[in-house]
């Protein structure tokens, strides 16, 4: 009866999380939608609503995708090179955690990207040439006017990507070593002398001499 009660804790704090953060969006899209409409100017606020639909979506589905699968394999992989004994419905409940971490996840970052990218894709698509060259790199003025704002943003967005990605790596292994602490002599032991198993340990410069022996052998 707990575990039925547990297995759905995560995705119902998910959606609690979600709300709660996003409280304030959520009243503003409703305010917005009511004053746009009472000012004739609904179907111009809808136009930016698609737009960061329409870049949502696919941007949720590649990261949800992409996430769920690099903590699976990190997950298996952490397993046989540490050489831990778990059950295989305990990989399998592992499984399904990765996914609702994914998805909500992903919710953070295609919100995100949807959200600064939108005008830029906007003035992308429909951005026309100005007549007038760069005379230093014989490059249209509206290059300059729409293309590098949009990649400009694309950078920024890549570098929270890795950022919070590196983020979510640190914090993955914290938990696994807590929860599953790997035999000794394997690439993930720690040296019990050097403190407990917490992230702090991981920068432990055994660690890094033992990893590298045993993925070069």
């Amino acid at each position: 009866m707990g575990n039925k009660k547990t297995k759905w804790l995560i995705p119902i704090a998910g959606i609690l999380l979600f709300f709660i953060i996003f409280a304030g969006q959520i009243i503003e899209f409703i305010t917005e939608i009511q004053w746009f409409s009472n000012l004739g100017y609904l179907a111009t606020y809808l136009t930016a609503i698609k737009y960061q639909v329409i870049l949502f979506v696919p941007i949720f589905i590649f990261f949800a995708v992409a996430m769920k699968i690099y903590l699976d394999v990190i997950f298996d992989k952490y397993i046989k090179l540490g050489q831990i004994s778990i059950e295989a419905k305990m990989v399998k409940a592992n499984h399904k955690r990765h996914f609702w971490v994914a998805v909500i996840a992903s919710l953070f970052l295609a919100l995100i990207y949807s959200d600064s990218l939108w005008f830029n894709l906007l003035q992308l698509l429909n951005g026309s040439n100005f007549g007038i060259t760069d005379p230093i790199y014989k490059m249209d003025v509206s290059y300059y006017m729409f293309v590098v704002p949009f990649l400009q943003a694309i950078l920024r967005l890549g570098i929270l990507t890795i950022i919070l990605w590196v983020s979510l790596t640190v914090g993955f292994y914290a938990v696994v070593l807590q929860l599953y602490p790997p035999s000794e002599g394997t690439v993930y032991y720690i040296n019990p002398s050097n403190g407990p198993l917490a992230v702090m340990s991981m920068i432990k410069r055994d660690i890094f001499a033992n990893a590298v022996k045993r993925l070069a052998s």
